[in-house]
């Protein structure tokens, strides 16, 4: 009977010491669905708002619209890109190790699915590459340009042109 008593004692303080623990562990926030509208320049947006905390957040892609701007995400780095209507060359990495490739990303807003070629000097020597405005383009860092300051001019084929540069490491 002691034995009985003391496990049912046991149990108890276990069970009210855990519900407790699980109390302290909860927040609750206020959270408000379209209490913000989103104006920009004067032309409403139908972008949905999430009031929390005192903090609005937005969808973006209606956002971006709104913006006159364009919205890509990339899944695999889980990286959504927004970008205005000026051409835009970057790489995704400003300092890669020889022999490795970095990604151009090219984007502007009214240029999403425009062809450009990107000639990537170094040294003494240039390559070609063909891309598309809004997809990574790979470029192969050469292993004989280590420290040497890579420059990429990226053209449209309206004529248009944009430049980014990097540095590749040893």
């Amino acid at each position: 009977m002691k034995r009985f008593i003391a496990g049912v004692l046991t149990g108890l303080i276990l069970a009210t010491s855990v519900s407790a623990f699980a109390a302290e562990s909860r927040q609750t926030i206020d959270a408000v669905f379209d209490r913000v509208r989103l104006v920009v320049n004067g032309v409403p947006s139908d972008a949905q708002t999430l009031l929390c905390n005192g903090s609005t957040y937005l969808q973006l892609r209606p956002a971006a619209a709104a913006l006159g701007a364009n919205l890509a995400w990339d899944a695999a780095t889980n990286t959504a890109t927004l970008t205005t209507g000026t051409l835009v060359a970057a790489v995704d990495n400003p300092n890669p190790a020889k022999n490795q490739s970095v990604n151009l990303l090219v984007s502007g807003a009214g240029y999403g699915g425009k062809t450009y070629t990107a000639q990537v000097f170094y040294k003494t020597t240039s390559t070609s590459y063909t891309g598309v405005v809004g997809q990574p383009c790979a470029i192969k860092v050469s292993s004989a340009t280590p420290d040497w300051r890579v420059q990429v001019v990226v053209t449209l084929d309206s004529g248009e042109q944009t430049v980014t540069s990097f540095t590749p490491k040893q």
